[in-house]
């Protein structure tokens, strides 16, 4: 199971498996110095929501989510964020809308669940932190996927 993180330096990524949250339009350039990284496995628990908000969101492409659709899926993201919190188990998290993607992440996760909880609702917030402050200054962050 990948750390549960948001990734801010490009130093750390090892291989291409990572989405990358650029502020802006997508300009041609990945892992920009502005930018920040989540593993793929790590997106994936959010890939639901952004889907929900931005229906033209794919997987393998790039997508410029407008500051007013972000708004949604930032409301998600702390929802998320307390969620994670209260859990008890895998399903609490179901029922918030966090995806597993993979077969067995969802025993994976649950095999130091307390943690791994926390780590998510850390993120959530983080992520949500980071987009806000971005789009002060653009008019949408764009998400690179695969």
């Amino acid at each position: 199971m990948e750390p549960v993180e948001l990734i801010r330096d490009t130093a750390l990524l090892e291989g291409t498996a990572y989405f990358e949250f650029q502020p802006g339009p997508y300009q041609g350039n990945h892992w920009t110095r502005d930018s920040v990284f989540l593993a793929e496995e790590v997106f994936c628990y959010f890939e639901p929501l952004i889907t929900r908000h931005h229906s033209e969101f794919d997987h393998y492409n790039f997508s410029a989510i407008p500051a007013s659709t972000w708004k949604g899926i930032l409301s998600d993201l702390e929802e998320i964020a307390a969620s994670a919190r209260a859990a008890t188990c895998v399903s609490d998290l179901r029922r918030a809308d966090v995806g597993f993607h993979r077969a067995g992440l969802d025993s994976e996760f649950e095999g130091n669940f307390r943690s791994n909880s926390d780590a998510l609702s850390k993120l959530a917030h983080e992520l949500a932190v980071w987009v806000r402050d971005q789009l002060r200054d653009h008019e949408c962050v764009s998400v690179l996927g695969m």
